[in-house]
This record gives structure tokens, sequence and C-alpha cells, in this order.
């Protein structure tokens, strides 16, 4: 299936790679390791369903780390950005082979305050018709019960699936890029060996949760966490402007204090995964999460607050 680089076989600080540090479901460091050279022969060839954001750069990781790699998007110019990095890209599963691992990096969104997963459960219909893969990976951000669903609804539950929610910033991808830790939820605990041994072979380390909802969540709580965090310094900058105090004054002053790390107030919360995330959490379950929406009308509150 074509030369593999092993880019998990990286020791910068000379205590060998992050995958075999780590152990997973009790195994040595030598059974692990002999576990991922394995793992090379159950999963070899790689398919990102959607080549967007985060599918192309999904894409370009795994073929620059020597998997042979194929691309699917409705877009036909989704792949044009990635060069002859793919073996092959095509607008239709249905013209591409079928790879031992598929993983999913289509976009999700929201209509109101109601999560829309449509493109997920597309996406999965067409893997499905395609075949049965060695396993399934959703890397898309999805609300909690998504995958359950997916695995029920759409493959009947005779599929191995797991959820490695991406974890991408594209203004440091050294970084903060495809290879950095993740979490992943499976269905089974077969789904989720393979997919920490395969993802480990790719140098990407995965924490093993031991529900596939907990990783949905976690996700969405991460950005959940870093909008609370924004409309907190723009309540306290709204708060100096109504009494004449210098915001960034206070600022450095809270920071002072060994626990306290109070943000920028800028121009608002925008992008997509902000807005779109903490409306997931709320999914969950809307009755309790009172906070979240006193974040989103401060949030709002702000932005009129700045065009004044």
């Amino acid at each position: 299936m074509g030369r593999f680089v092993r880019g998990a076989d990286r020791e910068p600080d000379g205590e060998g790679p992050v995958w075999v540090r780590r152990t997973v479901s009790g195994r040595t460091r030598s059974d692990l390791e002999q576990a991922v050279k394995e793992s090379r022969t159950v999963l070899e060839s790689v398919c990102v369903v959607g080549l967007g954001t985060v599918g192309g750069p999904t894409a370009r990781y795994f073929a620059r780390h020597g998997f042979p790699t194929y691309g699917c998007d409705i877009n036909p110019q989704a792949a044009e950005g990635l060069g002859d990095t793919l073996l092959q890209s095509s607008t239709s599963l249905a013209e591409l082979p079928l790879a031992d691992l598929f993983i999913v990096t289509v976009d999700t969104g929201f209509r109101g305050d109601e999560p829309i997963t449509a493109n997920v459960f597309r996406a999965c219909e067409a893997i499905r018709a395609r075949g049965t893969p060695k396993l399934v990976s959703i890397e898309s951000t999805v609300p909690v019960g998504t995958c359950r669903r997916v695995h029920q609804e759409v493959f009947g539950r005779r599929q191995r699936l797991v959820h490695v929610p991406h974890r991408w910033w594209a203004e440091d991808e050294a970084r903060h890029g495809v290879g950095q830790t993740r979490v992943v939820g499976g269905v089974d605990e077969e789904s989720v060996r393979l997919a920490v041994e395969f993802y480990a072979w790719a140098g990407i380390p995965l924490v093993p949760l031991s529900d596939i909802r907990v990783a949905e969540l976690c996700k969405a709580a991460e950005n959940t966490d870093r909008y609370l965090q924004i409309a907190y310094a723009e309540l306290l900058k709204m708060i100096c402007d109504e009494n004449r105090l210098d915001f960034e004054e206070l600022r450095r002053g809270m920071n002072t204090k060994w626990n306290v790390e109070v943000l920028e107030a800028r121009d608002g919360i925008g992008g997509t995964c902000l807005p779109k995330d903490i409306l997931y959490v709320k999914a969950a379950a809307p009755e309790v999460c009172h906070l979240l929406d006193g974040a989103r009308s401060v949030d709002k509150i702000y932005r009129e607050h700045l065009g004044k």
C-alpha cells in the first residue's frame, strides 16, 4: 500500500515518542509499541470526507506522513488547493477505492438555536453505500448523542466507529495543527483500540474517554469555556466604560493574582466555532444553561455597545 513514514518516531526530549510513553487499557510500553506496529497492517489507507478548512489540512497531514490518502468533497474545487498530495479525489465516494479508514470532517452548524448535523449523516450514508471500511472516524464537531445516532440509524450498529473531535488552529499549525493531542470515544473498545493505535502511528496522541458522548461534549465544551472567558472580559469592559474607568488597568491589576487571567475585550465573538459550539453544549441540557444564555446576551450587548 506504499511506504510509511513513522511520524511518531520523534524524540525531542530523549524519552521516546509520546505514544510509547502513554499506556492504553493498562498495557505496558512494549505492548503498545507492538500493537501500533501491528495496526499498520490493519489500517493503512485513508479517505477524508470533506476537504474544507479542517479536512484539507487533515488530508495533507496523513498524505505527508506516508499514508495512501484519498479525498472526497461535493465541491469539485475543494481538492484543488491540495495539488497532487492526494492519490485521488472526487465529488463521489463511489469513484474512490474503499479505504481502510474514513475520516469525516464535513461542516456542521445551527439554525436559530438548533444544531444542524445533516452533513455528517449524509457523509456516513455515502460511506455505508461505498462499503464497510475497517473504521470510521467522525472528526466534525457534533452535539451529544450524534455519533450513537449515526451508528444506529446509518450503519445499523455494524460499523466500527469513533469520534476524534478535531483540534486545529490556522494561525499556528506547527504547534496546534492536526498532530496535537486529542480525545477519542468509540462505540466499542475495539473501535477505540484501532483509532488509538492508528493515530499514534501517524504521530497523533489520542486520550481515550469511556463514553463517545463525553468526547462529543468535550470539543464543544472546550470552545464554550473560551466563549465564557471572552464574554466576561466584554462585560468588565462595559462596566468600566459606564464608570469611566480604564479596563486595561483593571485587567492588569486582576491578572496579578496567580489564578486569574482576564482576556482582552476585542470586537465581539466572531467566527463559526465558538458561536456554534456554545449552542451544542446548550442542546445537551437546555433547561439548565442559563449561564450560556447570559454569555450570549452579553456578547450581543457588547457588539451594540461598540457601535455607539
